[in-house]
């Protein structure tokens, strides 16, 4: 397993990301404080894992993201009837869990082309982690969404 990466004091802020990404991220309009009370109730109830409060943040600003192959799952399900495509809601993403997954620790946040997104609560603490969707080998950790989309923002980045 991986050590968790910390926050890094030069990580741009969750709007520097967003926009450092503008031009061909596909954003959705922001979570309502509705929609966010209903989705972190539903997932406390149906995963025993509550959002965080640096997630709900970026659902503030998106209420989903699509971007260079990372799906980030929103309050809701959005149909992409262009692309034959339904981006699920968090809820939906949580159904059924992988079997490497732990329930009441763990809640499926979006996806890679190969890795689940994965917030994990920990007794003293939320971590996030990029987890194989295979066979359940953690590769990164990451102490909150902003250092996790640093590091997928900046790999993914055209040169």
């Amino acid at each position: 397993m991986s050590e968790i990466s910390e926050d890094r004091a030069d990580d741009p802020s969750l709007e520097a990301l967003l926009s450092r990404i503008e031009r061909h991220v596909v954003r959705f309009d922001p979570a309502t404080s509705s929609q966010l009370s209903q989705c972190g109730q539903a997932l406390s109830k149906q995963a025993g894992v509550p959002l965080a409060a640096d997630h709900m943040a970026l659902l503030k600003l998106t209420n989903g993201l699509l971007w260079n192959g990372i799906q980030l799952y929103g309050t809701q399900a959005i149909p992409r009837p262009h692309r034959n495509y339904t981006l699920p809601s968090l809820v939906d993403a949580n159904t059924s869990l992988p079997r490497s997954l732990k329930p009441g620790q763990q809640i499926i946040i979006g996806r890679t082309e190969d890795e689940w997104l994965v917030m994990t609560q920990r007794p003293d603490r939320i971590i996030y982690q990029e987890v194989d969707c295979i066979d359940g080998d953690i590769y990164r950790q990451a102490s909150s969404i902003r250092r996790l989309l640093t590091r997928l923002i900046k790999e993914r980045m055209p040169r």
